[in-house]
């Protein structure tokens, strides 16, 4: 039998798994990252989506679940650290077209497109 605190555990790690899965489909489920935000999944040698959309001010969550390192590098621009795990955010002043890549694997590629 299990106790409370086992079955509390148990009932919150399932919600969590709930809210971070798809449609069954394979592929992840990305949400705004909200406060006119955005979040992007480094993870499986991609990044998810990889076009995000946000306003002048906004800032880009990239949020690293992989087993490996990447970095989320910009060209003239501020640059991640390599991560496995852990977050880095950037945050757009100026109206653009922001491509990166992550430079340990440069067939991993996204735009930050800021209106």
């Amino acid at each position: 039998m299990l106790s409370r605190t086992s079955l509390l555990c148990l009932s919150a790690f399932a919600v969590a798994a709930a809210a971070c899965g798809g449609d069954g489909s394979g592929e992840r489920s990305v949400s705004p990252a909200g406060d006119g935000a955005a979040a992007v999944i480094v993870a499986d040698m991609r990044f998810e989506p990889e076009t995000v959309e946000i306003e002048a001010g906004e800032t880009v969550t990239w949020s690293f679940e992989d087993r490996m390192p990447h970095d989320v590098a910009f060209d003239g621009g501020p640059a991640s650290p390599k991560l496995r795990t852990g977050e880095w955010q950037r945050t757009f002043h100026h109206p653009g077209s922001y491509d990166y890549v992550c430079t340990l694997h440069p067939i991993m590629k996204g735009t930050v497109s800021v209106g």
